[in-house]
């Protein structure tokens, strides 16, 4: 299964690994995705229509057979009427079809936008997954070294209390000290499996995920004035909002079309007779001129409406430029707590690593208790799952960062 996901995909990954530079191939297979695609595609489709409305020519052609009374004085026989034709239509001049087009010209823009924002949005998803999925593979491993730990301390109880040393209360207390490490393997080991139901998820697979990502903490950032000046630039919103400014513009435009004149052409050519002859020729051809010259000023109403759309649309771009502003700095702040707090564990950790291993040789030596071994045993723990919790907080926060910017897909 996993073989045959990959080989769709063109990639060739060792042992289920997905690393980030394969999750920006795996990520297009997302749902969510290939919506936005469809929707592309449909705005693509719908730009033909208009074109094909506005150049083409429509061509029918009719055939009738018909039986009736004559009301006419002297008419006492049933006479019969056949006849066929072709008539050919088009539009020589709309000026509202000509709008529509540019406007759906600009829906496909902003479609394609979205489908860059959302692949933005997706693909740091994933990251913070694979990211978490790698702290809970990691967490694990933590988990059997802790259980391993604990079993040591059970062992060294249980031949205390064969040589007298201790009471049988050290290794009940050394007991329940490893069922405790065990049960938390167990919760390790489930919040692993949820964490990859996620991302096959929002990968669209049901393969096994093993992910490949380096947890580093050495990571380095731009200043946030030039962070922000990147994301004002590259912003997939910002760009949308620009569009919808311009779409408002052509809306407007669109509602003073109505007052312009429209140009129609048509020509037809039929035969009919009372029977299957069709020796009588009819041809037509007409040219229609269509100009609303007074509708009560309901246009210009309609038009000073429609302004005021383009009004909200520019003032609704300013909102947008602030509220990026805002999420820039605040992911920049997260990003710098987070450092800080990396920095903050990794020296937790030191201090817990050394106490637990002087107090586990006190005791051996007998000169420390059960209750502060386990204590700092307990220590140790907390300071190994806090030191990788950071570490994967921090690896995220600098990825947040970057999809603040516009610039991480």
């Amino acid at each position: 299964m996993r073989k045959a996901f990959l080989i769709a995909l063109g990639l060739v990954l060792p042992a289920n690994a997905l690393t980030l530079n394969q999750l920006k191939t795996v990520i297009d297979k997302n749902i969510q995705l290939q919506q936005e695609k469809k929707k592309i595609e449909s705005f693509l489709l719908k730009k033909k229509f208009d074109e094909k409305t506005l150049y083409y020519p429509e061509i029918t052609f009719s055939a009738s057979a018909s039986t009736f009374y004559p009301d006419i004085p002297g008419g006492d026989n049933w006479e019969k009427n056949f006849s066929a034709g072709i008539t050919a239509a088009a539009t020589l001049l709309n000026f509202q079809t000509k709008i529509d087009t540019k406007i759906t010209d600009k829906n496909i823009e902003t479609e394609r936008l979205n489908y860059k924002k959302l692949l933005n949005e997706l693909y740091f998803e994933a990251t913070s997954l694979l990211f978490q999925l790698k702290g809970a593979k990691e967490k694990i491993n933590l988990k059997k070294e802790n259980v391993s730990n604990a079993e040591k301390i059970l062992e060294v109880a249980q031949e205390k209390y064969k040589n007298g040393l201790v009471l049988i209360t050290d290794v009940l207390k050394a007991r329940a000290n490893l069922e405790k490490a065990k049960t938390d393997l167990i919760s390790a080991q489930n919040d692993y499996r949820k964490l990859e139901n996620s991302i096959k998820y929002l990968l669209n697979t049901q393969d096994e995920i093993t992910p490949e990502v380096e947890l580093k903490d050495d990571l380095n950032v731009k200043p946030l004035k030039a962070l922000i000046k990147e994301g004002l630039k590259n912003r997939a919103e910002i760009k949308i909002q620009k569009i919808k400014i311009e779409t408002a513009k052509l809306s407007a435009e669109l509602v003073k079309s109505k007052n312009r004149p429209t140009v129609n052409v048509s020509a037809s050519y039929a035969r009919q007779s009372d029977d299957l002859s069709f020796e009588n020729e009819d041809i037509n051809a007409a040219i229609t001129l269509n100009w609303r010259i007074f509708d009560s000023f309901k246009t210009k109403y309609e038009y000073l409406s429609s302004e005021k759309e383009v009004e909200i649309a520019q003032l609704e771009l300013k909102n947008i430029k602030n509220s990026i502003i805002k999420e820039i700095s605040d992911a920049y702040s997260d990003y710098e707590t987070a450092r800080e707090s990396l920095k903050s564990a990794k020296t937790y950790f030191k201090f817990a690593k050394k106490t637990y291993e002087r107090v586990l040789k006190e005791y051996e030596l007998g000169v420390s208790n059960i209750v502060s071994l386990i204590s700092a045993h307990t220590e140790f723990i907390n300071a190994q799952e806090q030191l990788l919790t950071t570490k994967v907080n921090y690896n995220i926060s600098y990825y947040k960062l970057l999809k603040s910017t516009g610039g991480l897909k």
